[in-house]
This record gives structure tokens, C-alpha cells and sequence, in this order.
């Protein structure tokens, strides 16, 4: 009786501690800004404001950065989606020559991406691509596919084929009976690539960073740069726009947070 009852003070605790570990840096980046100061070393500011909250909403590079990164995360899922959910169908569904090595042709785009954007940059621009939102784009979306199909895998891999037999019986062809077959089953799966696609191509800094020099086509992850002058850094300003940055991805998450959860773990949501 004392071993289990020690044991779940130590389950207890661990839990408490990593709660603490996780949103100790979300709360204090949290209290900075809603400092005065960028260096005040009491735990509560000694006067809180919103004036640096209201400094970011009145910026216009901001508005401007969050509305491309709106526009690259929209158009990259949508078109990451329509790229990998017939691409995953003809990997698990159909043979064709070259289908016994997939899975290593899925690997083999993993590398590290600062190995690639040298010579990534000098391509697009070759192609007349660099610093456009099209080019962006692509890139955006290329990066996603292996991982994205990996995950979508697992989706088709688990439908029986009894169900397209069974339509195929029924007079579908093969188009309509992965519209009316296969998408319905595998929902779960769309909505996590799409949440996981969103968050990835709406936080990341380094792609854009590499091929998007023009401000008026930053991302709002290039935009929190602009609080870091040559002389230092608005860390109250750094901490407000972050948190700004860190809304749209966490309200995603809470509407689909059912689906999502169920689709990480391969459950039909109820």
C-alpha cells in the first residue's frame, strides 16, 4: 500500500514539475511584456501595462507580415494536400514499378535544411522564383510532404480493402471510390496533416528567413526581427508580438483538438 501510494506522489510530482518546466517560459515571457522596462528583475513588474500589446496592433508591419503568413500557411496546406492525399492512395492501394522503395525515397528528403538552402536560394533564383510569395510557397510545402505522407499513411494502410471491393462491386470506379470510400475514413488523418502542416509553415522562420528578403512579403516569424535593433533589443515588445504570433496555431488546436488527438493516435473521434 505505501509503495503505490508513493508511487503516485512521485507520478504527482513528476507531472507537476513538467507542467512548471513547460510554462514557466510561456509565463515569464508572458510577464515581460506586460513590463515597462526590459530589465525589471521582480517576478511581478512593479507596474503593468498594456501600452506594448497596443504598440504591436498599431503596427503595420505586423498586420502586413501576419496576413502573408496567413496566405503561404492557407495555400501551402491546401496545396501539400492536394499533392500527398492521392500520391499516399497510389502508394498503399496500387503497384506500380519502384513501389517497393518508397519508403526509403520518404527518408531521403529528411536532411538537415540548412544543408539545403544554398543551393536551394541559387535555384530559385535561377528560375526567377526568389523573393516571391510563389516560391515560398513551394519550398513551404516540399519540406512537408515526406513527413505529411508518412503520416497519412497509416490512415490508408488500416482501411480494409474490403470496403473498396465492396464499391467496386457496386458499380464505383476507382476516382469515385477514393471520393466516397476512402476520404470519409480517413478524416482524421486529413485533419491532423492540415493542423500539423498549418503550424509548421505558420512558425517557421529559417525558410523564410533564407528566401523572403523583401519586408513587404515577410512572414510574422521574419517580422519579430524588426524589434532587435543595432543596439539592443525591445524584449517587451519581442515577448507581446511572440504571444500575438502564438494565437492563430493555438485556437486551431483547441477547435480540432479532438480530431487532432485522435488522429496522433490512430482513434476514431466520437
Amino acid at each position: 500500500m505505501n509503495k503505490s501510494k508513493g508511487y503516485r506522489y512521485f507520478v504527482w510530482f513528476f507531472r507537476i514539475f513538467l507542467l512548471a518546466f513547460v510554462l514557466a517560459p510561456l509565463l515569464w515571457g508572458m510577464r515581460t511584456s506586460f513590463s515597462l522596462t526590459n530589465y525589471d528583475p521582480r517576478i511581478i513588474p512593479k507596474e503593468v501595462t498594456i501600452q506594448n500589446y497596443i504598440a504591436v496592433l498599431h503596427n503595420e508591419a505586423f498586420y502586413t507580415s501576419v496576413l502573408n503568413s496567413i496566405f503561404y500557411s492557407a495555400v501551402s496546406v491546401a496545396l501539400l494536400l492536394l499533392i500527398i492525399v492521392p500520391a499516399v492512395y497510389a502508394m498503399t492501394r496500387i503497384r506500380f514499378g519502384g513501389s517497393r522503395i518508397q519508403s526509403p525515397l520518404l527518408v531521403l528528403p529528411l536532411l538537415p535544411i540548412t544543408v539545403l538552402l544554398i543551393p536551394l536560394t541559387r535555384m530559385l533564383n535561377l528560375a526567377g522564383l526568389y523573393n516571391t510569395r510563389l516560391g515560398m510557397i513551394l519550398v513551404m510545402t516540399a519540406f512537408q510532404i515526406p513527413f505529411s505522407c508518412w503520416l497519412l499513411k497509416g490512415f490508408f494502410e488500416v482501411l480494409p480493402r474490403s470496403l473498396e471491393d465492396a464499391a467496386y462491386i457496386d458499380g464505383c470506379s476507382r476516382i469515385k471510390c477514393f471520393f466516397l470510400i476512402m476520404l470519409p475514413n480517413i478524416r482524421m488523418g486529413i485533419i491532423t496533416t492540415i493542423i500539423q502542416s498549418f503550424v509548421y509553415s505558420w512558425l517557421n522562420y529559417l525558410i523564410p528567413y533564407a528566401l523572403i528578403p523583401d519586408r513587404k512579403l515577410m512572414s510574422v516569424s521574419q517580422m519579430l526581427l524588426t524589434f532587435q535593433g543595432q543596439y539592443g533589443t525591445d524584449l517587451k515588445l519581442l515577448t507581446a508580438a511572440s504571444l500575438l504570433m502564438a494565437i492563430p496555431p493555438l485556437l486551431l488546436f483547441l477547435v480540432f483538438q479532438k480530431s487532432f488527438i485522435a488522429g496522433m493516435f490512430g482513434i476514431e473521434s466520437k
